[in-house]
């Protein structure tokens, strides 16, 4: 986990570990009507022009809408997130602009100005407005009860396919920051929708609900927070309206059927950073591992203070072998370990994984250690241990704890290369880059990338003669480069998941296939899944669902 973020997270109801990002996707009520779907799109972590391409608005184009205003002869211009001022109009299958209800609608500076944490250049920075009300009703929300406030409501004027997407967490704090949206029918009160808990990162999210109304139905929009104060406010940035076309409503439909090829997952544990490799026939999964629970916090009692091992023939059925590198005494490593990669270096498997020394704020020091094996069942530390701390150009001290975790280990041209999240001395994250002649000693080769936001999880692949580099959480990019030596990297596209919070993004050989991976955090109880990797020229994307086949 970021060291810069940690002391706010850490006060949240639902801790994620070490590993952090948005929480993603919505689950359905039960009894709820089966045309209701909905998804999480984070519009920091994915470029606006990718949303656009990949239909997030639907192929009508979108729309900002700022309640109780009517300026629908201000058009639209396609595209455009970066006007001052909100563009807005009312589409046709409305009755009327929404009602605000008794929330109250703001877009002066102070309230409309949406921007990455660190903002890099105008195209960070769009302005929204916003909407927030004082929570004060009583419901029974997914995780336990909330108070809410029903902040909007609108009627339809004809029957429509259309998507409605509620920007969440744009204000950068947690003043009216939410745990919920539900969408239900106002003549029946009768909730449709409940979002999963949303993680209150300051990072603006649109969370979009798929809709088949009817003319004449009405909806009403609530805003939950769990246990708040007295006088709390939930509040959102930003509402969207998009019809949906029949081509819009194919590509959903293609979207749901999804091509994963395999799947983990333990009844009564959590697993999040991992790593798999074949051995003959057998796929061997190393992973972080504890009990399943609301929070799956890595510094509870037991939680992440040893790997877990599975094998698999197929990647649907699993046998769970004993825990292997379990936590050592007082040092480095006597709090968790974490994050493990491995390497096959003459018929001998070296894991670099990350070591922390404490459970808090104050101890949490990071670094990176060195293990072998001969048969993937039996581990040993190496006596040079700990093999890697923070470059200087980092923030980690031996006296000040910072990031120095997610070590990534390959091979190439008779040099072994490492990839490390830390906290670079200017702010954010980066990923920093390191060679060795053998696992043990390692010279500097500078960050092969920095962002504003903390990267997690890098793993490095090769292909054609490029090598690729993909960073998860905050950032979700790949890079490439044909010389990883020279440390110069460029962005490609390339597309998470595109439901749930999913993290600890991975790729592994299995002969000339290549298989995606990454764990998907759920309350009480985590799964990682596997999808084909392909190319399409040299960009590298992942066949998540019919949706995702090249023609």
């Amino acid at each position: 986990m970021s060291i810069n973020t940690i002391a706010a997270l850490l006060t949240l109801s639902i801790l994620c570990s070490h590993v952090w990002a948005t929480i993603t996707y919505v689950g359905v009520e039960s009894g709820a009507p089966p045309n209701f779907q909905a998804q999480r799109w984070s519009l920091d972590a994915e470029p606006k022009a990718s949303a656009v391409a990949n239909n997030v608005f639907g192929s009508s184009g979108y729309y900002f809408l700022a309640p109780g205003q009517d300026l629908s002869s201000k058009p639209v211009a396609g595209g455009d997130m970066t006007a001052f001022g909100t563009a807005l109009r009312k589409p046709d299958f409305l009755a009327a602009h929404p009602a605000a209800g008794t929330g109250t609608w703001e877009n002066g500076p102070a309230h409309s100005l949406v921007t990455k944490p660190q903002p890099t250049g105008p195209e960070d920075a769009w302005r929204v407005g916003g909407i927030s009300d004082v929570v004060v009703r009583d419901a029974d929300g997914p995780g336990g009860k909330t108070k809410f406030a029903d902040v909007l409501s609108f009627t339809l004027a004809a029957d429509t396919k259309f998507r409605l997407g509620i920007m969440v967490d744009a204000f950068g704090n947690a003043e009216s920051a939410l745990d919920y949206i539900s969408v239900y029918e106002n003549t029946s009160q009768k909730t449709v929708w409940n979002s999963e808990p949303l993680t209150r990162d300051g990072l603006p999210d649109l969370v979009l609900f798929d809709i088949d109304g009817k003319a004449g139905a009405s909806y009403a929009v609530a805003l939950h927070r769990k246990a708040p104060a007295d006088g709390a406010r939930a509040g959102f940035s930003l509402i969207t309206f998009d019809r949906l076309s029949g081509a819009d409503a194919a590509r959903a439909a293609a979207a749901k059927k999804s091509l994963r090829i395999g799947r983990f997952e333990s009844p009564g544990e959590y697993m999040k950073d991992f790593f798999v490799l074949k051995e003959g026939d057998t796929f061997h999964l190393f992973y972080n591992v504890g009990k399943a629970g609301e929070t799956q916090n890595w510094t509870d009692p037991g939680n992440e203070e040893a790997f877990g091992h599975a094998t698999s023939k197929d990647l649907k059925t699993w046998a769970i072998h004993p825990r292997v590198i379990p936590i050592q005494g007082t040092g480095w490593e006597a709090k968790t370990v974490s994050a493990p990669s491995i390497l096959k270096v003459n018929g001998t498997f070296k894991m670099v994984y990350s070591g922390f020394q404490g459970g808090t704020i104050e101890t949490m020091f990071q670094r990176i250690g060195l293990a072998e094996s001969a048969d993937l069942f039996t581990w040993k530390r190496d006596p040079a241990n700990p093999i890697y701390v923070g470059p200087p150009w980092s923030t980690w001290t031996e006296a000040s704890p910072a990031s120095c975790r997610d070590a990534h280990i390959t091979e190439a041209g008779g040099q072994y290369f490492m990839f490390t999240c830390v906290n670079p001395k200017g702010g954010g994250g980066g990923i920093a880059a390191a060679k060795s002649p053998d696992l043990v000693h390692w010279t500097d080769l500078g960050p092969a990338m920095t962002s504003p936001t903390e990267p997690e999880s890098p793993t490095v692949f090769e292909h054609n003669g490029w090598h690729y580099l993909i960073v998860g959480a905050g950032v979700n990019a790949c890079y490439r480069t044909r010389d990883m030596a020279t440390n110069k990297w460029e962005r490609i596209p390339f597309e998470y998941p595109p439901r749930g919070f999913w993290s600890g993004f991975e790729v592994f050989k299995d002969g000339d296939r290549l298989i995606a991976a990454a764990f998907e955090w759920k309350m009480n109880g985590n799964h990682i899944d596997f999808w084909d990797l392909k190319f399409d020229g040299d960009n590298p994307y992942a066949v998540y669902s019919e949706a995702d086949v090249k023609k």
